[in-house]
Formats: C-alpha cells, structure tokens, sequence
C-alpha cells in the first residue's frame, strides 16, 4: 500500500506519527519547508508552494502526477490550501484523504467559534473518500451537515512520552508552551501570587517555553519578588530532560490555551489545568473535569484552584494516575496511527488486510 501524505510546514513531532505508520505502508511524506527526517522508515521530499490569491498555498510542482502514483493521498483539510482543492476536484486513480482539526481553530479563534467555513470544508470532505478529525465532535457536525457518517475517523492528536522515574517527589506546578500573549501567563503569574501571599504550601513554579513575552515576564517576576519561587527553564526539546520535570510536577497549569502539552502531560502523569473554553485544536476533549484534571469555568476560578493544590496535593496526584492511565489506554501513537490505518482501510472495502496490522 503506498501512501501520500502532504504537509505544509513540518511538525517535528509528526515524525513520531510517521514512523509508525510507516511500519504498515510504503509511505512518503511532502513538505513545502522544514528540516528533512532522515532514518525514521519513510521517505520525505520537499515542494516548494505558490501562494494564489483568494486560493491559498498550491505546490509550484504540480502534484496531479506525483498523487497518481500512489494508492492513498492524504492532504490537510484547509480552506486555504488550493493543493487540497484541486487534487480534490480532478478525476484521480488513488483514494483522497482530508485529515485536519475539522472546524475552525487557531491562536485567535476557540474551538468552532467561526463557523463561516463550515460549507466549504464539508465540500471538501464529500470530494474526498474519508476524512480524519483529531477528535470525535467535527464528526458529529459533519454528519449533522449530511456526510455519510461512515467515512468520517477519529485519530486523536498527541505525542510520543518516555518512562518517568518512579517514586519523584511532587513539588512543582508547570507551565509548558511558547510564552506568547494569548497564553495569559501574565495572569498565571498575577493569580500565583496573589495566592502565595496569603496559602502555605503553594508549590514554585516553572515556566517551560520561550517566546516573545518571555522577557517582559521575567522582568515582572524580579519586580514582584517572586524570583525564588518562580523559574523558566527556556524552551526544552530534550525529552529526557522534559521528563525530569514532568516527574516533579503536580500539575500542568495553562489559563486559557489546550493543545499537544495536554496529551504530554497526561502521558507523563500531571493533570492539566485550563479553561472549558481554552483555544484548543481538540486536545481539551481529553481532559475529564474532577477526574483526570480541572476544566474552570473560567479564569477567575484559578486562584480557588491554586489553592486547592497547595492544600489537597494527594487529589491531584490522584488525579495525575488517571490522566497516565487515560494516555496509555487511549491516546499513545499507536491510537492515533490506528485512526489512520481505519481510514485507509475504509477506502479499501474490496481488500481483506490492505496492510499490515500495528499495535496500539
């Protein structure tokens, strides 16, 4: 089974994701720019794109050939991304895969909030085979908007985690992601000191990321004499390293955003700690409110929360267990990469084992 799969900009973290699906297909990857994998089990090539106005990004080579020598293609699900668009349209040989968020998301925009481009994507869709969402609710809209609910998949979003050191003391909260104004980090930092002032026990407090804010916060955390109990790390790629930190953590705290450092840090064992109605990409439908972490109705909620942890810390590492457990039976790589592998399968009803077979 040979499979396409074209990307715009590479996510280091999709390599993960290849390789193991490349341990079921002949898979190539397309990338427009973005340093090259080398050695994971599959090919990449890069395309450079053309940007056409009012259509988006479209590849300066023209793909129609290179996806007709391929079983299966997958493209990203974007309004703007004419390469979707007219590998779409145009009669094919191969079977076409949309694969995206599904409904608009972005550091702007909460989840579905705009819905101006809901007609246009289930175009998109029914011009394709099948079409794979990280998460169960564009399902629902989808079939709600009349596509056969049968090529619609799931393949959760989420991300590689390693062994952590059993036995780790639980003496830190984290913060983990690029330190941008959206974030509201800036609020973390007022709220944890608020509740410094006036809780015992309220664990210190590290910052993993770097980004545009980052000295301004910095700056803030000197003039409020929280340096001792406040540290950024920079950002951290090292996953031995991120793992160290997980270990020590109670909890992951992010005031109003949700993406991939929620699958880490379930995978890790710390609960996460955000807004019902963060910007997310999906990943917030992972976290079970009360069960494997905290879901505040809103960001006046978290100095009850801090304080909750610096006064109940056997709850939330309670809760930190059931978040691990959750990753572990739902949301490794293997289940993302079985998502997938559903999907191609869809598309092939005439075939009994179109691949082999991989372990979640």
């Amino acid at each position: 089974m040979r499979v396409l799969s074209i990307e715009q900009q590479y996510q280091k973290y999709r390599a993960d994701v290849h390789a193991e699906l490349a341990k079921s297909v002949d898979l190539t990857v397309v990338v427009s720019h973005g340093p090259l994998v080398q050695d994971r089990g599959f090919r990449m090539v890069t395309v450079p794109e053309l940007a056409i106005p009012s259509l988006g990004a479209v590849h300066k080579k023209w793909m129609r050939s290179m996806a007709n020598q391929y079983d299966v293609v997958i493209v990203p699900l974007y309004r703007y991304y004419a390469t979707s668009w007219l590998l779409g349209v145009h009669p094919r040989k191969y079977k076409l895969i949309q694969w995206g968020i599904g409904v608009s998301a972005s550091y702007q925009k909460r989840y579905d909030e705009d819905k101006s481009q809901d007609g246009i994507r289930k175009y998109l869709v029914n011009r394709a085979d099948a079409a794979i969402f990280y998460a169960e609710y564009p399902v629902g809209k989808f079939a709600a908007m009349g596509v056969d609910r049968a090529k619609l998949f799931v393949a959760p979003n989420t991300v590689v985690v390693s062994d952590t050191p059993p036995g780790r003391v639980k003496d830190s909260l984290l913060f983990v992601g690029t330190l941008y104004p959206e974030k509201r980090v800036d609020l973390l930092l007022e709220q944890y000191k608020m509740v410094a002032g006036h809780t015992q026990g309220l664990p210190k407090l590290v910052i993993i990321g770097d980004g545009s804010e980052r000295g301004a916060l910095e700056d803030w955390v000197r003039a409020n004499g929280l340096a001792g109990r406040v540290e950024f790390t920079g950002a951290v790629y090292d996953e031995e390293v991120l793992k160290e930190y997980f270990a020590s953590a109670i909890a992951c705290v992010s005031p109003d955003q949700a993406g991939l450092s929620v699958q880490k840090a379930m995978g890790y064992g710390v609960p996460y700690i955000t807004t019902k109605n963060a910007f997310t990409g999906g990943e917030i439908f992972d976290i079970h409110d009360g069960v494997d972490g905290v879901l505040m109705d809103s960001l006046e909620d978290l100095p009850a929360v801090l304080t909750d942890i610096a006064e109940h810390r056997d709850k939330y590492i309670e809760y930190g267990e059931k978040a691990r457990s959750f990753y572990w039976n739902n949301r490794t790589i293997g289940h993302m990469v079985a998502g997938i592998l559903d999907a191609i399968a869809y598309c092939f009803p005439e075939a009994d084992k179109p691949f082999a077979a991989v372990g979640k």
